[in-house]
């Protein structure tokens, strides 16, 4: 989908208000970390090559090098969800009937009290 140029969020965070109003500190530690991660994983190319031999078992160079750019191609720089990815999930989940009736702006960024 990446390469079509559709949007689709790829990876995100969630939770409920309830659990925001329960332990924002919590919420600001997770949303740091996963900030944290993304930038390291840009900066560091061996730190998420490593996972890929682990994980993924992948070895040779040019497999490395290959997933490595493709992570870097969708992994944003800021992981602000996007009302066209919420948009294409809700068009992608067209079986479900609840699906259709939700308003994409509902699951955008909500500040943390």
């Amino acid at each position: 989908m990446e390469e079509m140029r559709i949007p689709f969020q790829h990876a995100g965070l969630v939770t409920t208000r309830a659990q925001l109003a329960k332990s924002p500190a919590i919420a600001r530690r997770v949303i740091k970390s996963f900030v944290e991660g993304i930038h390291l994983a840009t900066v560091n190319p061996e730190i998420p090559k490593k996972a890929f031999r682990k994980y993924l078992r992948l070895q040779q160079k040019r497999e490395l090098e290959d997933a490595y750019q493709i992570m870097r191609g969708f992994l944003p720089r800021k992981p602000y969800p996007t009302l066209e990815g919420f948009k294409a999930v809700r068009r992608a989940r067209r079986a479900n009937p609840g699906g259709q009736n939700c308003r994409p702006q509902r699951f955008r960024r909500h500040p943390i009290p």
